[in-house]
């Protein structure tokens, strides 16, 4: 359903990103669909990767970044359920999670947003705080207060 999306709210391309409050917000679309016969994995594909890269050209590396992502680029949720060396799958969580980040290096990446697990989580990794709200649209109300005020 990329396509009814895209209709709905008038985008070229499931990714996109905007300015508001002093940040620049940038929302990926981190589903590789038919994946080796499985119905998907979290990844960030090379045609995104290259907008990030023209995106981000663009922005001040002074100016605070926030990353929106369906699916977390870290998480502790398999530890947490099946035992500490529990592997993730690439079902749970974005696969290139550290070739995306370089993308960002230069930049003030403030925190990653996401849902896709059900759960709740808030992990700090080198400087940077990723919230899982459970699922995404938790943080589409916050998004709007939070630029709102």
């Amino acid at each position: 359903p990329r396509r009814v999306f895209r209709e709905k709210f008038h985008l070229d391309r499931t990714y996109y990103s905007f300015d508001a409050v002093g940040h620049h917000v940038v929302v990926l679309d981190p589903f590789e669909i038919g994946w080796e016969g499985k119905a998907f994995r979290g990844w960030i594909g090379e045609q995104q990767q290259e907008w990030i890269k023209a995106d981000l050209a663009g922005v001040p590396a002074s100016t605070p970044v926030l990353i929106v992502c369906h699916m977390p680029f870290f998480s502790t949720y398999r530890q947490f359920t099946r035992g500490a060396l529990e592997p993730m799958s690439n079902r749970y969580i974005v696969e290139n999670n550290l070739a995306v980040l370089k993308l960002f290096a230069r930049h003030k990446v403030v925190a990653i947003l996401s849902g896709h697990l059900h759960v709740n989580e808030f992990i700090q990794v080198n400087g940077i705080t990723h919230i899982c709200g459970g699922a995404i649209c938790f943080f589409r109300d916050l998004l709007f207060k939070y630029c709102a005020s």
